[in-house]
């Protein structure tokens, strides 16, 4: 278990992966940001980090940043991000979008700078559910 702060509240979502892994991908009001997607119909966000067990993040390839944060029941998990900046799509100077939509990306790319301030924070939040 994590605790995500209030004011993170409309701008977030967790995926639970299928090896047992979670995702927390930022949400903002951008198009750019709901990272649409066509194949299963909903916002699937931009990732931010991920929190994984040793044995997932031993089968990964591009991850960067990892670090313990913790251990549930003698199993190890991690915090780690992806090799590319999936918020830099947010930043003003990529694509080809409308002004109204740059705007919206802009503050989208703000806020989640905001956010990214909290992680670690975030991670010392860690424990197992009881």
């Amino acid at each position: 278990m994590i605790n995500i702060p209030k004011s993170w509240k409309g701008n977030y979502i967790i995926d639970d992966f299928s090896d047992g892994s979670i995702g927390i991908s930022f949400i903002g009001k951008s198009k750019l940001s709901k990272n649409y997607s066509e194949e299963s119909k909903k916002s699937m966000g931009l990732p931010m980090f991920y929190i994984g067990s040793e044995s997932c993040v031993k089968k990964l390839e591009f991850i960067d940043s990892v670090q313990k944060i913790g251990a549930v029941k003698k199993i190890k998990f991690y915090y780690y991000t992806s090799t590319d900046y999936p918020l830099g799509a947010l930043k003003p100077e990529f694509g080809s979008v409308s002004e109204k939509e740059k705007k919206l990306a802009e503050a989208d790319y703000l806020k989640s700078q905001e956010m990214s301030k909290d992680i670690e924070k975030i991670l010392k939040s860690f424990k197992a559910i009881k």
